[in-house]
């Protein structure tokens, strides 16, 4: 198992320094905070009424000198998932990143969608049924409410992944390419 280095950074386009807004609705749900000054969610400007943090901001693509590779990048940045991918620019375009799980506001195709789509990812969305994770056109998210953020799966290896939840019941997660690490 490869060792976990924890940074506090956050992830984007530039090395430096940016604010974390936390939104008014923030005590209702705390994955409600984001870089961004206007909320994917609502619609509504992050900065009015919010307290604000200074966070340090990082380009994915300098920090990670030594990796040869990620299998899976887990992104729920609240509407910074392009200049987040922006920041993995070179990681995205040469598929040193194989998987990317991010959750979209947007309907598709959405400019961070199409970003990993000009990289040469195959996109899923991640559905849910009564045997388990079902991955499904992203195409049926031009009518999904917005409210609604569904979460995606962008692949360099769609074969794989396919075959990762053909089995059934949600114990798929544990072979086929996705397993559960514990220790």
């Amino acid at each position: 198992m490869a060792p976990v280095e924890v940074r506090e950074a956050a992830l984007s386009d530039r090395d430096g320094s940016a604010e974390l807004f936390e939104p008014e609705q923030f005590d209702r749900n705390r994955g409600a905070a984001s870089l961004e000054t206007v909320s994917s969610e609502t619609g509504e400007a992050n900065a009015i009424g919010t307290r604000r943090w200074p966070v340090d901001v990082r380009r994915l693509d300098c920090g990670l000198e030594g990796v040869p590779r990620v299998d899976l990048l887990k992104v729920d940045v609240e509407g910074h998932e392009l200049a987040l991918f922006d920041g993995a620019g070179a990681w995205i375009g040469e598929g040193r990143i194989r998987d990317i799980l991010f959750e979209e506001h947007h309907a598709f195709p959405s400019p961070a969608m199409e970003r990993l789509l000009a990289a040469g990812y195959r996109l899923f969305l991640v559905g849910r049924g009564f045997s388990g994770p079902r991955l499904l056109s992203p195409e049926i998210l031009r009518d999904v409410p917005s409210w609604l953020p569904p979460n995606l799966l962008a692949t360099r290896d769609p074969e794989r992944a396919l075959a990762a939840c053909r089995p059934g019941g949600w114990r798929c997660l544990r072979g086929g390419g996705f397993r559960t690490v514990r220790g």
